[in-house]
C-alpha cells in the first residue's frame, strides 16, 4: 500500500486513515475480501484444484486461503465445494463481504 500511497502523492498513514473513512475497511482487509469472493465463486463454479484456485485468487498457498476462508467464513474451502449445493451452506457465505467483480486487487 505504501507504493499506492506514494503514487498519489500521500502518506500511507493518511492513505489507509481515507481508504478506510470511504470504503469501511482497510485495503488490506478490502483486497482480502475480493480475493475470498473470487475464491468463492472458483470453489463453487468450477471442479479446478483448490491450490490453483489459490494461487490465481492471490493467497500464498491452499493453505493460507483456507486459513483465511476459516477466520472470515467460518468454513473451510474443501467444505465450502462439498456442500457447495446445499442452500445452508450458501447462505453462510453469502454474509461474507463482496467485491465489484470488476476489481482486480
Amino acid at each position: 500500500m505504501n507504493e499506492v500511497a506514494r503514487s498519489i502523492g500521500l502518506s500511507s498513514g493518511f492513505f489507509n486513515r481515507a481508504f478506510r473513512a470511504a470504503i469501511g475497511k482497510t485495503p488490506h482487509d478490502y483486497i482480502v475480501d475480493c480475493r475470498i469472493a473470487a475464491a468463492r465463486c472458483s470453489i463453487v463454479g468450477t471442479d479446478t484444484h483448490l491450490a490453483d484456485i489459490a494461487v490465481a485468487c492471490g493467497f500464498s498457498s491452499q493453505a493460507h486461503m483456507t486459513t483465511i476462508f476459516r477466520k472470515r467464513l467460518g468454513i473451510t474451502p474443501a467444505l465450502l465445494r462439498k456442500h457447495r449445493s446445499h442452500i445452508g451452506v450458501l447462505a453462510v457465505i453469502q454474509n461474507a463481504s463482496r467485491c465489484d467483480a470488476r476489481t482486480d486487487p
